[in-house]
């Protein structure tokens, strides 16, 4: 099970992928399963726990293989990142490393490059 967090969702404001907001799209998500995806038991759950978690739900392998097949029923690429980066956080962390002792826009540099390389390993 990943933990995945619709309430801070780290989205690229670019095409170059140079800069990145935090937002909460779990309104939007919902919205996208609700009217773009085909009804499923899966589907009704993942809608169900966004609506009762606030955005903050547990999701199976299988749930996020539905996460990701949604992906081809018009989700924005903006948002396929972002959901891609949010359901892989702990690599993410990984790949920023230590972050004691350093500045903000260091962080905010550091950051970019790991959610560029991130997505490259998961191929998008």
């Amino acid at each position: 099970m990943k933990t995945l967090n619709l309430k801070e969702v780290k989205l690229f404001t670019d095409a170059m992928r140079d800069n990145y907001v935090v937002m909460d799209v779990s309104q939007t998500i919902g919205n996208h399963l609700y009217l773009n995806v085909p009804n499923s038991d899966i589907t009704r759950s993942i809608l169900e726990r966004i609506q009762e978690g606030g955005g903050i739900i547990q999701i199976t392998e299988t749930e996020e293989k539905v996460f990701v097949d949604s992906f081809k029923y018009g989700m924005f690429p903006v948002l396929c990142d972002g959901i891609l980066i949010a359901m892989n956080e702990n690599k993410l962390k990984e790949k920023i490393g230590d972050t004691e002792n350093i500045s903000e826009a260091d962080l905010k540099v550091k950051t970019i490059k790991s959610m560029r390389e991130l997505l490259k390993e998961l191929k998008v």
